[in-house]
């Protein structure tokens, strides 16, 4: 077995592991009465693993032809980001949270091109799914106990019903807790879920697509069908994805997250629309199968557990009057943060530093980012960041469309599913976990597909 074989195993595990919050607590800094997660230095475990996957991929044996072959335009585009980020730095109303961010983020699109290059695109997607079905496997564990237990090596708080700051739904019978995962949040393992059960779907059509290419060349008139490897392969193969499909969808059910429900609904829903659009009949069978599958899971659930959902689809109930209220109050903080920092920005995590600063001598937990990452990042890296950031992203538009996502139906899904996301919560920038999911995404639907199956 050649060391090529063993580096992409090795990438895929880490992306297999992206979940794993465990960290080391480095610093920390008091945000108004109390610490707050925003303010907290940690080094990840997953960051440690994937210094080695970039250590043992880079510098790639960098000969002009293989930049060639990278794209200069990409490049200078991925370059100039970073280099924006990393001035915001020294204007940062806290420099020490902006740097970590930017080591982060540097970390992140550098692991991303090393899976990209080096990694197998089959693995990549197979880690995935299988990180996802355990998450939504423990997830499921965690709301059936009602009960989430601290542990240090896992990365995880102790989250009960009865402690406040835990996330829970309210209804008549009493609190729910939410299930996490080994997530900080059950909003980001609701996105994680939602982007995975994306990934099956696609792949589950993929695998029927190849059949398909076989069976119209070699299956009329094959009498001994069924000994073909390709069919038990196949078959074996969408009964899986099939029970993937039915696990993730029961995670997502018990997140109780908005967002990330619908985020899967407007994903798929584009995604399917564009399958029809090629392909009807294919479409169709898949599609029926498929979304009975996830409709029967979702309906099994609320029959076991009836009326808690009610609570969130309303928006009634004194915890659901509060976040709405919180969300209004953090769209109006925002407004006032980028007229007070608005060509500069307040540096790159530091908004709940300026917040603070506007709100002094409260609870620590009052101080959250604004729900939607477009004002988030207008104020952090302001009006010059921006158009900065713009540009760097316009010069990269084509190479990005054509490099990352092949797929005109999947890259529509993904930019539906990024569009609710960035929308309607901030962890996509905020955090850690959230900054992990782009990493999810491009890992795992920026191969040829052809590589896939």
């Amino acid at each position: 077995m050649n060391l090529n074989i063993w580096r992409q195993r090795y990438l895929a595990l880490v992306v297999f592991l992206i979940p794993w919050q465990a960290r080391w607590i480095f610093g920390t800094r008091e945000l108004g009465i109390g610490a707050s997660e925003y303010t907290t230095l940690s080094l990840y475990m997953v960051d440690v693993l994937m210094l080695v996957g970039i250590a043992w991929g880079w510098p790639f044996r960098m000969s002009i032809s293989r930049i060639k072959e990278v794209s200069y335009r990409l490049a200078i585009a991925l370059g100039v980001i970073l280099v924006v980020l990393l001035g915001n730095i020294f204007m940062s109303v806290d420099i020490s949270s902006s740097l970590l961010k930017f080591f982060t983020i540097t970390l992140f699109s550098f692991f991303v091109i090393v899976v990209i290059k080096f990694g197998s695109p089959h693995l990549s997607r197979l880690a995935v799914v299988l990180s996802a079905s355990l998450q939504a496997s423990f997830g499921l564990y965690q709301f059936l106990n009602q009960e989430i237990i601290a542990s240090t090596y896992f990365g995880m708080s102790e989250q009960l019903p009865s402690l406040l700051g835990s996330s829970v739904v309210e209804t008549e019978t009493g609190r729910w807790l939410r299930a996490y995962g080994s997530f900080p949040h059950p909003n980001i393992l609701g996105g994680f879920l939602s982007l995975s059960l994306l990934l099956v779907i696609d792949w589950y059509f993929l695998v029927y697509e190849k059949f398909q290419k076989w069976w119209d060349k070699n299956g009329i008139g094959n009498n001994n069908l069924w000994q073909e490897p390709i069919v038990k392969k196949t078959g074996i193969r969408v009964s899986l994805l099939l029970v993937a499909s039915v696990i993730i969808s029961s995670g997502i059910f018990v997140t109780f997250s908005r967002g990330a429900v619908v985020a899967a609904i407007v994903s798929l829903g584009l995604y399917f629309i564009g399958k029809y659009w090629s392909n009807k009949i294919r479409a169709t069978a898949l599609g029926i199968k498929l979304l009975t599958a996830i409709f029967l899971t979702v309906a099994m659930w609320q029959f076991i557990f009836p009326g808690i959902w009610d609570t969130r689809l309303s928006l009634s109930g004194r915890l659901e009057t509060q976040s709405t209220n919180e969300r209004l109050t953090g769209y109006k903080d925002a407004v006032n943060i980028i007229h007070a920092y608005p060509l500069l920005g307040t540096g790159i995590s530091a908004y709940v530093v300026a917040l603070e600063a506007n709100y002094p001598n409260l609870q620590s937990y009052f101080y959250q980012p604004t729900h939607n990452v477009l004002f988030l990042v207008y104020a952090e890296i302001g009006l010059l960041g921006l158009i900065v950031v713009g540009w760097g992203l316009w010069l990269a538009r084509f190479k990005m469309i054509k490099k990352f996502l092949e797929s005109p139906i999947v890259f529509s899904s993904l930019v539906g599913f990024i569009i609710i996301l960035i929308l309607s919560d901030h962890y996509l920038w905020s955090l850690h976990a959230g900054l992990l999911l782009w990493v999810v995404m491009f890992a795992s639907f920026s191969s040829k597909r052809d590589q896939l199956i």
